[in-house]
């Protein structure tokens, strides 16, 4: 079965990303990419523009069992209320998306639209977990929906609540309304080895996740990733793919 079985196309040829689509798409390690599907095994180091190795992160959702850290995060972050919706833009993320960038260490893209690009949903199903202290928005978890999986798009949060590890609720919050959907899998992005920024996907369960290897074009347990990397992590850079877009 290949892509043309699942895609349909908008009125001005965009491939439509919903349902099954967005599925098959992630199962071949690619994620989204402003209106399209991309998948790449290298990213940039932003301090100084070497490439780096990324590979694709699932969570197997049925799988998971959470940890100590996890429910103690859970825990802390009781006081707030956590709503999931059909992703809307709106002042109220712009104000919150414009904060955190000017706060970000790190290189963002410095506009959500452009990041996002559909930001009517026709070319995703995407939705938005909001993380309110009382009336006021201090997160959202930006995520496309598929017939049996999610994917993350980004995580916004605000610079005064950083010590409440908000990313990592938002995560929590994205596979919780992924376990309610009865989803099998929970995609939170591209994992690099050499950036340890990133380890921060790993924290749900690193028992119930799988890495992406382009060059055996499948999916295999993190733990078994683990093993591989210590002993071959030069080859695994070397036989990753090149970048594609769908």
């Amino acid at each position: 079965m290949d892509e043309h079985s699942f895609l349909s196309y908008t009125e001005d040829g965009y491939p439509i990303f919903k349902h099954q689509a967005l599925d098959y798409f992630l199962y071949l390690g690619a994620f989204r990419y402003g209106m399209f599907m991309h998948h790449t095994s290298h990213t940039q180091n932003a301090t100084n523009k070497t490439k780096v190795a990324a590979f694709p992160l699932r969570y197997r959702v049925q799988d998971v069992k959470l940890q100590q850290e996890t429910l103690r995060l859970a825990l802390n972050n009781c006081l707030f209320s956590v709503h999931v919706e059909s992703y809307t833009h709106s002042q109220e993320i712009d104000d919150l998306y414009d904060l955190y960038y000017q706060h970000s260490k790190y290189d963002r893209i410095h506009n959500l639209r452009w990041l996002l690009m559909d930001i009517g949903n026709i070319v995703f199903n995407t939705k938005v977990v909001k993380i309110y202290h009382e009336k006021q928005l201090i997160g959202a978890g930006i995520f496309d929906e598929g017939k049996s999986s999610i994917a993350g798009i980004t995580n916004i949060v605000h610079p005064n609540y950083t010590k409440y590890a908000l990313g990592k609720y938002i995560m929590l919050q994205k596979y919780i309304y992924a376990g309610e959907q009865d989803m099998l899998y929970y995609y939170p992005g591209y994992f690099m080895p050499e950036y340890p920024i990133f380890n921060y996907k790993l924290f749900i369960d690193k028992a119930a996740t799988e890495v992406y290897l382009f060059v055996l074009k499948k999916w295999i347990p993190y733990l078994q990733f683990e093993e591989l990397w210590q002993s071959y992590a030069t080859q695994l850079i070397l036989l990753a793919g090149d970048e594609s877009i769908f």
